[in-house]
C-alpha cells in the first residue's frame, strides 16, 4: 500500500508529537515511576492509534475523491 505525500507528512507530524511523550514513559519506567510511565506509554499509543483510525471530517472528501478515482479510472489488465 502506498502513502500520499499527505499522508507521509500525517504521519511525520504523529510521530513528532508522539516520541516526547514515548521518551518521558520510557524514562519514567526506567526511574521505577511504573504507573506514570504505564499511562504516558498508553496515551502515546492512543495518539497513534487514533491519528491511523479516527477519520476526521477533512478526510471525508478526499476519501470520496479517492473512491470515484478508482471507479472511473480502474488499472489496465495485464493481458491487454
Amino acid at each position: 500500500m502506498t502513502a500520499s505525500v499527505a499522508e507521509t507528512v500525517e504521519r511525520m507530524a504523529t510521530a513528532l508529537l508522539v516520541v516526547p511523550v514515548v521518551v518521558a514513559g520510557a524514562h519514567l519506567l526506567i526511574g521505577g515511576q511504573v504507573g506514570a510511565g504505564a499511562v504516558l506509554l498508553a496515551i502515546a499509543g492512543l495518539m497513534i492509534a487514533i491519528s491511523e483510525y479516527v477519520t476526521r471530517p477533512s478526510d471525508v472528501p478526499t476519501s470520496a475523491a479517492q473512491r470515484v478515482v478508482g471507479w472511473v479510472a480502474t488499472e489496465p489488465k495485464e493481458d491487454e
